[in-house]
């Protein structure tokens, strides 16, 4: 009954240790794909970066035009109306660009705030899973040399009572084979 038990035991054993490579293997796979997450947000954020680059290269253009215009109105009275309207259309785009860029930067950024949170997350999780079944294979490994060392010590007792036995039943039969002996003895001394 022991050695079934022990048997079923390695058996459970194996299985969880299965288990633990399969969650190990699901677990790398899920940081490569956490990690490949992050890598592409980095280049979204690169791109936005570039992006934010481009509208300030653009923006400082458009500052320069409203500043050259300006000088032009200056200059130039007679048309100062239509310098206005350049110079107002040209503000109205800067401050349409810079809404345009804040609201993209913001997006950008909580979502990859989120995703960097999601991604974390899923990674304890898994962290968190793996400790559970390594601790789980700790106790059934200890369950199991405990139970091998109990074996050994029955094996060793019952080896032991045997070896008694043995000795108990060659005693009896030295004494019977004495006793036989001396009955046939006597029968020969009585003839």
């Amino acid at each position: 009954k022991m050695s079934a038990k022990i048997k079923s035991l390695i058996a459970e054993n194996e299985s969880y240790r299965k288990q633990i490579t399969e969650e190990c293997r699901k677990g790398d796979e899920r940081v490569v794909k956490v990690s490949t997450q992050l890598s592409e947000l980095h280049v979204k954020h690169e791109i936005v970066n570039n992006d934010n680059k481009t509208m300030t290269s653009r923006i400082e253009k458009l500052q320069d035009k409203l500043e050259q215009a300006n000088n032009d109105l200056t200059k130039q009275i007679p048309h100062v109306s239509k310098l206005e309207d350049q110079v107002m259309k040209l503000t109205s785009d800067i401050e349409d660009l810079n809404q345009k860029h804040k609201m993209e930067l913001s997006m950008s950024e909580n979502n990859f705030k989120r995703q960097l949170s999601d991604a974390k997350k899923e990674t304890d999780d898994v962290q968190s899973k793996l400790a559970d079944t390594r601790t789980q294979t700790e106790f059934m490994s200890k369950t199991i040399d405990q139970l091998k060392t109990n074996l050994r010590q029955k094996e060793k007792e019952f080896s032991e009572k045997l070896q008694a036995v043995k000795d108990q039943q060659w005693d009896s039969v030295n004494r019977a084979s004495q006793e036989k002996t001396a009955v046939e003895a006597k029968i020969i001394a009585a003839e």
